[in-house]
């Protein structure tokens, strides 16, 4: 369990908050859950093999890299961050499909990777 959610529980449990610091704490904990570890990584993407793609399993919310997936479909894809071999960092969004990480990022690229290439982290 996300350890900022069982702060704000323990905290709930021996204190007398007013609504408003609850409502904060569990926006905190929300924003620390968005900003989990990847789950996944693509590595020796392109440009000498230095580029990488992180996966990870939280919502994606770039409405720039969703602006290319239909509507109705938003929900299957998850966040994730390309770091390019100059260490430019560009928000992703990613979804799996027959087999494939498909991907879309802020700048306007689409493309598909196979699933294979993903190494899974240890974390999860």
């Amino acid at each position: 369990m996300n350890p900022m959610l069982i702060l704000v529980l323990k905290l709930l449990l021996i204190s007398d908050l007013t609504m408003n610091k609850i409502y904060a704490m569990m926006l905190a904990a929300m924003t620390t859950v968005a900003m989990a570890e990847p789950i996944g990584e693509i590595t020796n993407l392109a440009q000498g093999g230095k580029a990488r793609m992180e996966l990870h399993d939280t919502p994606c919310t770039s409405e720039k890299a969703l602006e290319r997936v239909r509507t109705d479909a938003r929900a299957f894809w998850k966040h994730g961050e390309y770091t390019g071999s100059d260490g430019k960092k560009i928000i992703a969004c990613w979804t799996f499909n027959q087999g494939m990480i498909v991907l879309s990022d802020e700048e306007g690229d689409v493309g598909s990777i196979p699933a294979q290439y993903v190494k899974k982290l240890d974390n999860i």
